[in-house]
């Protein structure tokens, strides 16, 4: 049998939100609203969330998608300077299979308009070479989700 490939990609998404870094981090530390715009995607089930976003804590989500595929998501926290910087690791499985694990820095800026927010993602993706485009496409959404909970 043959192992799945592994392929080893670097993307950066910026964003730019009309609020402060201090609201910008929050709506990513704080349980509740981290949820929502991060775990409850329209026709997604969450089938368990679990936030501790400090140095050395965890996140974990596990949620059944609109096609009833299982995926898991469970990241752990290196350096959380408030209103600066996160910085994490992650592994995404699909059925119980891992498809990544990835470093995640997010990093914000104050600017003249809101909070420039950086997002750098350097992945190990399993498998399809494809998959990275899904990701940028799923973090592209994730950073919309976003931009509608600082509006609430």
């Amino acid at each position: 049998m043959t192992s799945p490939a592994v392929w080893h990609h670097t993307f950066v998404l910026e964003r730019t939100y009309p609020v402060s870094p201090a609201r910008v981090f929050q709506a990513q530390v704080a349980y509740d609203q981290k949820r929502r715009w991060f775990a409850e995607g329209e026709g997604f089930e969450v089938l368990a969330y679990t936030l501790d976003c400090t140095p050395g804590g965890a996140e974990h989500a596990l949620f059944k998608q609109p096609d009833g595929i299982v995926v898991a998501y469970d990241a752990q926290f290196h350096e959380v300077l408030p209103d600066e910087r996160i910085v994490a690791s992650y592994a995404m499985a699909i059925e119980g299979s891992v498809i990544s694990v990835s470093l995640a820095t997010t990093e914000l800026v104050l600017v003249p308009e809101g909070t420039l927010m950086r997002f750098t993602e350097q992945g190990a993706y399993i498998g399809d070479e494809d998959q990275l485009a899904g990701r940028i496409e799923g973090t592209e959404g994730l950073l919309a989700a976003l931009g509608h909970e600082l509006k609430r």
